[in-house]
């Protein structure tokens, strides 16, 4: 999936659980969720490069690990920078508990959407060369990003009309909406498998 898909699920997913997320929570998992696709930038050294390092480096299991853990520290350390800079002594720092939990699940988000696309990713790497591809998806699917877009859109345009009107904006604004698109996703990924499956089965048997 292509990295602005991974933005839009990944701002999906914060919308969904809000309620659940740590201070940050929603830069965490914006940037844990398209931060894999960073091995892109091995194109620069050349094709060998990026033919050997695009879709491994930072996707397989060890090199997400890794990540996970970079990100975790950075926003923490940033976050206790941030309190210490403004003399905030009544908020609390965000944990690296949280914040791994946070990276962790944003990037696993990122890796479950690349395993539905043609490419997927190589998740022993570079222990084993193996790609889990299941090819029920394209690397850009307009309707996807319609999908999400429409989960983060929707609940501000409605905010915007209770705003008009007098009403007073709801704090947990986009829960209900960000959980239905979430939903709508894994229903229109589940149902392309279906037929991707039941197209295999159909050319496998006139072989």
């Amino acid at each position: 999936v292509d990295p602005f898909t991974h933005a839009l699920a990944s701002l999906t997913l914060a919308r969904a659980i809000q309620k659940h997320l740590p201070r940050r929570g929603y830069a965490m998992l914006l940037v844990a969720g398209v931060a894999p696709d960073l091995d892109w930038l091995s194109y620069v050294f050349g094709t060998d490069a990026y033919f050997h390092f695009h879709q491994s480096l930072l996707h397989s299991f060890a090199g997400v690990a890794i990540l996970i853990v970079i990100l975790a520290v950075a926003f923490a350390a940033l976050d206790r920078r941030r309190i210490r800079r403004f003399h905030m002594r009544d908020v609390s720092p965000v944990g690296i508990a949280p914040a791994l939990a946070v990276c962790a699940l944003g990037a696993s988000f990122h890796l479950v959407l690349d395993a539905a696309t043609d490419i997927g990713f190589q998740p022993l790497w570079p222990f084993r060369i193996r790609w889990i591809a299941l090819n029920w998806l394209p690397r850009f699917e307009i309707w996807i990003v319609l999908i999400l877009a429409a989960a983060l859109l929707i609940p501000e345009l409605i905010n915007m009309v209770s705003e008009e009107i007098g009403e007073h904006a709801s704090a947990s604004r986009g829960i209900v909406a960000g959980a239905i698109g979430l939903a709508v996703l894994f229903l229109y990924i589940g149902a392309r498998g279906v037929l991707h499956n039941r197209a295999t089965t159909l050319l496998d048997s006139r072989e």
